[in-house]
């Protein structure tokens, strides 16, 4: 597996050609330290920066964990959840109104999926015992 992992690295010194930031816009200067890695793009392309870094230290001793990681987007945040915490053989059960970037994560787990009427704790019952392998349950709490 040697050089198949991705590392995150400080490229702040080089210039960008890999973002969607065509008016260089995240290069002007805000109050936040942290307008510059996130507004560029990926950070795996474009870079972060040593202060994103110690957001993510901060947040994960705050919340108690052992690391944190902080997603540009909410549709970005399900893609990566959703898509990588179940697999083959595992199922989702989730009420049919949630997001669709919720059920875009979910197909490129492999796993698969059962909806539920909106709030239907009678249909849910019924489709957890249909359910297999490692089961997760999703609901919002405020729907689009």
């Amino acid at each position: 597996m040697n050089g198949l992992f991705r590392e995150l690295r400080d490229v702040t010194h080089l210039t960008d050609f890999s973002s969607n930031d065509y008016l260089g816009l995240s290069s002007i200067q805000y109050e936040s330290k942290l307008d510059d890695s996130t507004k560029k793009g990926s950070r795996l392309i474009s870079g972060h920066s040593k202060d994103f870094d110690a957001l993510e230290k901060q947040a994960a001793c705050f919340f108690k964990s052992e690391d944190a990681l902080f997603f540009n987007s909410g549709y970005d945040a399900n893609i990566g959840l959703f898509g990588s915490l179940l697999s083959r053989g595992d199922t989702y059960i989730y009420d049919q109104l949630v997001h669709a970037s919720i059920r875009d994560g979910m197909r490129l787990s492999h796993a698969a999926s059962l909806s539920f009427k909106h709030n239907d704790l009678l249909d849910l019952e019924a489709k957890l015992k249909k359910a297999k392998g490692h089961i997760v349950v999703i609901t919002e709490s405020v729907f689009s």
